[in-house]
Parts: C-alpha cells; sequence; structure tokens
C-alpha cells in the first residue's frame, strides 16, 4: 500500500471516529440544538485561531468543553487547561492560522468541520510553519457551542 492510500485510509478511519464519538457524546449531553446554524458554527471555527494568534484565553476558555481533547499533527494531546495554560505563557504561540479550506457538517445536535490550512506556530520559541488537514467537532448546549475534540495530521506532499 502505497504512502497516499494509507494516508487516506488513516484519515478515513479518523473521521469515523470522530462521528461516533460526536454521536455517544450526545447521548451522554442530551442538550437540544438552538438557533445555530452551520455557518455559525464555521464563524466560531474562525473566530477561534484569532482567539488563540491574540491569546485571548477568555474567550476560548467559554468555547472549549470542559473535557475537550485537542489532538496536535505531532500526536501531543492537550486538556482544556492545557490548551489554556500552553498559550498563556507563550509555551505554544499561534502567530497565525491561513484557513485555506473548512468545510461543515452537521448531525443533529452535533457539527463537524473538515478543514486545511497554514498555521504559524511557535513551539517553545522554535517557529514552524506547518500545513495541516483538521476535524474539529462542536456541540450545541442550551445556548453555548463548544468545542469538543480538535485532531490535526500533517498535509501530505504533493508529487
Amino acid at each position: 500500500m502505497n504512502r497516499k492510500a494509507l494516508f487516506i485510509l488513516i484519515y478515513g478511519l479518523l473521521s469515523l471516529i470522530t462521528i461516533t464519538s460526536c454521536s455517544i457524546y450526545h447521548r451522554q449531553k442530551g442538550s437540544p440544538v438552538t438557533k445555530y446554524s452551520p455557518q455559525v458554527i464555521l464563524k466560531w471555527h474562525e473566530v477561534k485561531f484569532r482567539w488563540m494568534a491574540e491569546k485571548n484565553t477568555d474567550s476560548l476558555s467559554v468555547l472549549l468543553d470542559d473535557d475537550v481533547q485537542y489532538i496536535h499533527s505531532n500526536g501531543w494531546t492537550e486538556t482544556k487547561s492545557e490548551v489554556l495554560n500552553n498559550i498563556t505563557s507563550g509555551y505554544l504561540t499561534y502567530h497565525s492560522v491561513d484557513i485555506r479550506k473548512a468545510t461543515i457538517r452537521q448531525y443533529e445536535k452535533c457539527f463537524i468541520v473538515t478543514g486545511e490550512g497554514l498555521f504559524r506556530v511557535s513551539l517553545k520559541d522554535k517557529p514552524i510553519d506547518i500545513e495541516l488537514l483538521y476535524t474539529e467537532i462542536y456541540t450545541v448546549s442550551g445556548h453555548e457551542i463548544k468545542l469538543v475534540h480538535r485532531h490535526a495530521c500533517k498535509k501530505p506532499e504533493t508529487r
């Protein structure tokens, strides 16, 4: 199996896991979807990246679910408190995120954003520019939008 086929297989499996986890999450939470449309959720997804670059952790704290899993392309997984602390301390600095493409799908009370973009960050003061594919899962609980899961992987090089 070549690298591209393996990548597609792995990304497909991750998407299936993501959809399944969203379904399980809502069976546990049982919250109604309110006025939030896919377009509104997509705007919050964009604003989140600006907040990260601005170190606006107060707003991020409201958007991130208490049980969020924030998984980076190298497998590093952060909790809500780790995301906020790492941004505040400068351990991980988001300089900019150039979203190249983002689509959204709604499954009852769950919104799944699939995107790709150029992430300009610094980890421990070391600058990194990285092209990523990512999936984010948002839910609506009462009148709150929550990011419950994020998973990224490096965009494969084209031949």
